[in-house]
């Protein structure tokens, strides 16, 4: 599985020469105090000049790594699963972690599911896969009844895939808002061509 966005490390492009900034006011700050005895009442002043301005560096690098947090929770993120003995986990972590606006992609190919995938309360949700035709998603054997379980979401919108073998719906939707349903197929393998 890949989680592609353009999300990148929290104040990355900072470096540790913010680091070194802060901690050098902090140390002059500190010598300034030292050098009360040797300078006068001067070194005090200019000491707590120096740790206020280090304090107002640090609480700015906070205030820029909250920001920057912030920022990156909004950007959309793409989870995509590609067939293989690691699907099943794969897709059940991503539909897990997903937030808001972010998009579990299948590849093309057929993923076979010991179970039916779970989406409970999550909001605006994309699962996609590469085409009605190109993208299986197969529940034979599953233990559970439902292939896609979607309850308690909104604006979810399942898309581009085909569930087969379910022992029993193949998409269960419940008690949630404004899910679309787009460029599906279900069925079951020994009755639909």
């Amino acid at each position: 599985m890949s989680a592609s966005s353009s999300r990148s490390a929290p104040l990355e492009h900072l470096g540790p020469g913010w680091f070194v900034l802060v901690m050098g006011w902090s140390g002059l700050a500190m010598a300034w105090f030292r050098a009360e005895a040797l300078v006068g009442a001067n070194a005090l002043l200019i000491g707590q000049a120096a740790a206020a301005l280090a304090g107002l560096i640090f609480l700015g690098l906070l205030m820029a790594m909250a920001c920057t947090q912030l920022a990156q929770a909004a950007i959309p993120k793409v989870w995509r699963i590609e067939p293989g003995a690691n699907a099943s986990a794969e897709t059940m972590k991503a539909i897990f972690y997903a937030s808001e606006g972010d998009t579990v992609e299948f590849a093309a190919g057929t993923f076979n599911f010991p179970s039916g995938l779970i989406i409970h309360g999550k909001r605006g949700l994309t699962i996609r896969g590469a085409g009605k035709d190109k993208t299986k998603l197969s529940f034979l054997g599953s233990n559970t009844a439902e292939g896609i379980n979607a309850s308690h979401c909104e604006g979810i919108t399942i898309e581009d895939l085909e569930v087969i073998d379910t022992p029993g719906n193949g998409i269960r939707v419940y008690r949630s808002k404004y899910v679309t349903l787009r460029r599906i197929k279900a069925g079951w393998s020994d009755a639909d061509p």
